[in-house]
């Protein structure tokens, strides 16, 4: 028989999944599960194979009773016949609430609100805290057309920014004023490793979560434009911080049965133009939720997709679900990280 393994790493309410066996040896099988604190319901908890090669399907409902929030319960579950016992790993992790990794929000002026999708993951109330809003560090730009050159001249714009250490994100942005047009970043992380955000959208952003300390250089290059002409933006650096007073949570603590859907509410006032970002962590949960607020004078902005630099050494994720036009990427130029820059 294969050994297929579990693993839920957000497990809320009754979770239930499917699994296939196939026998090498025929015989009756009966399950035996074994995992602290998760109720595991296996059916048909049975299995009759007739003959090797012979396929039978099960599902697997697995509910938190009294393991630990926010950590892996392991355990294994056997079937046991025809003189063998054969085991599959069970990895399960209940979460306290099971919300978006990533959200982002934007307003005209410096009060609003946005909607925080959650599940709950226990009966118990959640007590939920908020890290930031921080703002980010902007520098109005314009630029014209031209190729990626890791200097400040008319198609480029360099900016350095410092980290602190234990900074939980650093996020860069460039946010373009025509969608029309197409701004490039590429961040340098302190080991001179290129981060990139080079889509075909008219504006980037990049978010590095748990940044090592030291200096980050943001180079952000204007690809292309309508007819070539000028096109202003702004380049943010957010590093976020403790919480400053400027945003609140509701309701706070958090009050749903286990499996229920409910909605957090992030509500923040007098917040100056510019984007920020937060941080919101639930109490038995091991994933927040980072969330960025971008203030307008007037008209909406549009939010450019997030990219996480999960990996560094890496170039950013597939983009094909949001590439809006075909563009060839641009050869990122030798940085040795210790030059000279015009900034």
């Amino acid at each position: 028989m294969n050994v297929a393994s579990f693993a839920l790493g957000a497990l809320t309410g009754m979770t239930e999944v499917t699994r296939t066996l196939t026998a090498l040896t025929p015989g009756v099988y009966r399950a035996k599960v074994n995992v602290p604190g998760i109720k595991v319901t296996v059916t048909p908890s049975i299995l009759n194979f007739n003959a090797a090669g012979e396929k039978r399907t099960f599902k697997v409902k697995f509910g938190n009773t009294s393991a630990a929030l926010g950590q892996f319960a392991m355990g294994n579950l056997v079937w046991q016949g025809a003189g063998k016992n054969v085991a599959s790993p069970v990895a399960v992790r209940p979460q306290s609430v099971v919300a978006p990794a990533n959200l982002a929000f934007a307003s005209e002026g410096g009060q609003g609100q946005g909607d925080i999708p959650v599940v709950a993951g226990t009966n118990a109330p959640v007590k939920i805290t908020l890290d930031g809003l921080s703002k980010a560090d902007s520098s109005a730009i314009e630029l014209v057309p031209g190729p990626l050159a890791l200097e400040t001249n008319a198609s480029n714009f360099a900016k350095e920014v410092t980290v602190p250490a234990g900074s939980p994100l650093a996020k860069f942005s460039v946010f373009s004023a025509d969608q029309a047009a197409d701004f490039d970043m590429v961040v340098f992380n302190p080991a001179g490793q290129a981060l990139l955000a080079q889509t075909a959208s008219a504006s980037e952003s990049l978010s590095v979560p748990n940044p090592a300390p030291g200096v980050y250089t943001i180079f952000v290059n204007l690809y292309a434009s309508p007819n070539g002409e000028p096109t202003k933006a702004s380049v943010d650096a957010a590093v976020l911080g403790a919480h400053v007073g400027n945003a609140t949570v509701t309701p706070n603590p958090l009050r749903l049965r286990n499996g229920q859907a409910g909605i957090v509410k992030l509500q923040w006032k007098d917040l100056a133009e510019g984007s920020y970002i937060g941080r919101v962590t639930f109490d038995g949960s091991s994933v927040p939720t980072f969330v960025s607020v971008v203030v307008t004078p007037g008209s909406a902005v549009v939010i450019p997709d997030d990219e996480t630099a999960d990996n560094p050494a890496a170039d950013s994720k597939d983009k094909k679900d949001k590439i809006k036009k075909e563009k060839k990427k641009q050869e990122i130029p030798e940085f040795s990280g210790n030059r000279n820059m015009d900034l």
